[in-house]
């Protein structure tokens, strides 16, 4: 992990006595999140840590690299040492920004110009780390754009709705890696299941069309409702129709139903875009023949 790389790092090229990591946790109270301590004990790490947690909020605040003298660990008193705490900021993403802390000697070379300055450029790999994550995401994104871009451009090759429901619910099967991808179309404010993955002819009398459908219908009047109260949209709350658990035995499969927009001012299409072949399911398409 990159955060446990970083403070080995500081702790090795300071030869620090503790080394950790502090970010504020979802209360807003910093606590460290990595913690090194090659040459003191924890009993020690534990009576540095109020005023390590203040001077990290410190660097957090100002943004600047600050410096705090500490006791003398708790487990070597009277030695005659002095130790110093300097605190950088690291600047990224969420999971990286934060702020690392190390404790060494009073006499130590860190403690000079160069070496507060091999510090600091060490602190500033957290923006180098998060930019790489940064661009691994944005190709991915790029990526799963293209797929579609290719699914859009094959379906537009056609000119009838049906046609055009067909070619999508085969090529997005493929292109999402689901079991079952389906397409409905609305018309007269009700929606029809028009073309499944796979299937040639929609048996609009069997119960897995009419599960199908049921969950496309649920979407539709959610979407309808997202659009006239425009709730804040969460990523952990996606629009979707969960199949339940299976008690059998059986590995359980859930489906996701998502709305599309078709260029046609009187139809939309709707679709499910994962896995939606679970044992409740299959059971209903053996009961619908």
């Amino acid at each position: 992990m990159f955060v446990h790389e970083l403070v080995a790092g500081f702790v090795a090229l300071a030869e620090a006595h503790y080394g950790a990591f502090w970010r504020p946790d979802a209360a807003g109270r910093l606590v460290p999140q990595q913690e090194l301590m090659p040459r003191v004990s924890n009993s020690a790490a534990r009576a540095w840590a109020p005023v390590l947690e203040e001077l990290a909020a410190g660097v957090l605040q100002q943004n600047i690299i600050r410096y705090h003298r500490v006791p003398e660990p708790a487990d070597q008193l009277l030695t005659g040492e002095t130790y110093m705490a300097l605190g950088f900021p690291v600047a990224g993403q969420a999971l990286v920004a934060g702020c690392v802390t190390v404790v060494v000697k009073g006499d130590s070379a860190v403690l000079t110009g160069a070496g507060v300055a091999l510090l600091r450029l060490m602190s500033e790999f957290g923006t180098i780390y998060s930019s790489a994550d940064s661009a691994a995401h944005y190709k991915n994104f790029y990526g799963s754009l293209s797929s579609a871009w290719d699914v859009v451009g094959e379906a537009l090759a056609f000119t009838k709705p049906t046609e055009i429901a067909q070619v999508l619910a085969d090529k997005s099967r493929a292109a999402l890696g689901a079991q079952r991808v389906s397409v409905g179309l609305v018309k007269r404010g009700k929606i029809h299941v028009t073309s499944i993955s796979g299937e040639d002819v929609v048996d609009k009398r069997s119960n897995i069309v009419r599960l199908i459908q049921a969950a496309q219908t649920e979407v539709m009047i959610s979407a309808r409702q997202a659009a006239t109260t425009a709730p804040p949209r969460t990523p952990s709350a996606p629009s979707s129709s969960a199949a339940a658990p299976s008690t059998n035995g059986s590995p359980a499969w859930a489906t996701a139903t998502s709305p599309t927009a078709c260029p046609s001012a009187r139809a939309r299409t709707w679709w499910p875009s994962g896995p939606s072949s679970s044992p409740a399911r299959r059971s209903a398409k053996r009961r619908g023949r």
